[in-house]
């Protein structure tokens, strides 16, 4: 199955081999994400663009059959290991739809100044995720996408760029051992003297999911408060503020919101944000350099009492109303159909966030049958 003479998709025995073995999937993902730059002594600025937190990428696939250039957008992830792209994206730029599952080979594929020496992406739906993103993309990066490069992620100056050049040894001050149970960056967060080795998310645009340990003292019991959108669910996530000082590096945080998983420890980008972190993966070092002085107290969680979730199909469905909030004062009542934010349809919002700090109201379209009811909700502090 051709679609040019630099495209040849297929399904790899590897790959079916290594969906028994994690370790084996990381070392194919790295494999196939080798990138070389154009210039190996200039730093390559290969993103200034957060959408809800998340890096957003450029890529261009270069056509050998046409002559063209295909634009693709990608997602970074540090907390993926995986490489994907969605089948309507390549359906748009290749002309030809690929069985979901299937893993495709790409070449001539490139981000700024990196050029891709070999890209197999696995085809999976994310149209979901883009929803909930709030733009349509194309591929998920995963954290091996720049293995052999210095990765820096400079949130305050909102610019991702690749540097040669090695980390110095980790000094417990700055740089830190990233070493984990996979390939994935992973951090010891010092939890009021006790030590917890925690996954360093790109993709999560949370803040500390822990798991809910004689450890953690909370300020009030914990409550659902938002819906958190995975790769292959939702997840309704109880949330709250704990007592204990959680120190992030260099930077501690005083009470901070956390929310309850079973899944991986991980501190998202509303934890991130605050440092620029430089990732060494040859080497599996991290460093930490903060732009903040701390203690660092977490905003509270706004909103108007309704969770939404995300669907493709260009709206909201509310997930739950939770009691004693704006959004129980109304009919609002789960399952409904929220097609409109403020007068713009939600397919449109963009990544504008919808809990804005600065809001003090929300108006929700909700769909009435032919009809538009709005309702005009108070944003509150659902957790102080």
């Amino acid at each position: 199955m051709l679609l040019d003479r630099r495209c040849w998709f297929l399904i790899m025995e590897s790959m079916r081999r290594s969906r028994r073995n994690p370790v084996l999937r990381s070392l194919v993902a790295a494999v196939a994400l080798t990138a070389s730059a154009a210039n190996a002594d200039e730093s390559v600025v290969i993103s200034r663009e957060l959408c809800n937190g998340l890096w957003i990428v450029p890529l261009t696939w270069a056509s050998a059959k046409s002559g063209t250039s295909h634009a693709l957008t990608a997602v970074f992830d540090t907390g993926a290991s995986s490489l994907l792209i969605d089948p309507d994206g390549l359906a748009r730029a290749s002309g030809q739809r690929i069985d979901e599952g299937q893993r495709v080979r790409m070449e001539g594929v490139s981000a700024s100044a990196l050029n891709f020496s070999t890209f197999r992406p696995r085809v999976h739906e994310m149209s979901h995720l883009g929803a909930a993103l709030g733009m349509d993309f194309d591929v998920f990066l995963p954290f091996p996408a720049f293995a052999g490069k210095l990765l820096v992620l400079d949130y305050p100056a909102r610019e991702m760029r690749i540097e040669e050049g090695e980390l110095p040894e980790p000094d417990g001050k700055t740089v830190f051992s990233a070493r984990g149970r996979d390939d994935r960056p992973w951090l010891n967060v010092d939890l009021d003297g006790r030590e917890r080795r925690i996954l360093i998310d790109s993709g999560s645009n949370g803040r500390l999911e822990l798991k809910k340990l004689g450890r953690l003292e909370w300020l009030s019991d914990p409550v659902v408060s938002r819906v958190s959108t995975r790769m292959d669910k939702y997840v309704q996530r109880r949330e709250g503020r704990i007592r204990n000082r959680i120190t992030v590096a260099n930077l501690e945080f005083d009470q901070p919101l956390v929310s309850i998983t079973r899944d991986t420890e991980l501190m998202g980008v509303h934890v991130l944000k605050h440092f620029v972190l430089t990732f060494d993966q040859a080497n599996a070092r991290v460093r930490f350099e903060s732009k903040v002085e701390g203690p660092v107290r977490m905003r509270p969680r706004r909103g108007t009492g309704a969770l939404l979730r995300a669907d493709p199909g260009g709206w909201f469905e509310v997930a739950r109303v939770l009691p004693d909030t704006p959004a129980a004062a109304t009919t609002l009542r789960a399952g409904d159909r929220v097609l409109e934010l403020d007068g713009t349809p939600v397919a449109e919002r963009g990544c504008k966030r919808i809990d804005e700090p600065e809001k003090r109201r929300q108006r929700l379209g909700v769909q009435r049958g032919e009809r538009i009811e709005q309702l005009d909700l108070e944003l509150i502090d659902l957790i102080e």
